[in-house]
């Protein structure tokens, strides 16, 4: 969702690093921007809305599809962020 954060924002992120996590339910994405925390957070929140939320659409349960339920942007340095995606799984 880095590329979709990106793009809703018109900039192009820079030093870009996915980070590892030992949970399949969550990614962190360390990334660096001009802009400020609320145009990220401001940018983060269209993109989830636009996504429609958690909806597979399968025919049944238990699919095994993955949908992204919250996405959030924190600030951990001067112009350093992190990208955090909570997915869950229909299982």
């Amino acid at each position: 969702m880095i590329h979709s954060l990106a793009y809703e924002t018109r900039e192009e992120f820079y030093n870009i690093e996915e980070l590892t996590s030992d949970s399949k339910e969550t990614r962190y994405t360390a990334f660096r921007s001009d802009k400020t925390l609320k145009q990220l957070t401001d940018a983060s929140n269209r993109v989830l809305d636009q996504a429609g939320g958690w909806n597979c659409n399968c025919e049944h349960d238990c699919c095994g599809c993955w949908g992204m339920i919250d996405m959030e942007v924190a600030q951990i340095g001067e112009n350093a962020f992190i990208l955090v995606e909570n997915w869950r799984q229909n299982v």
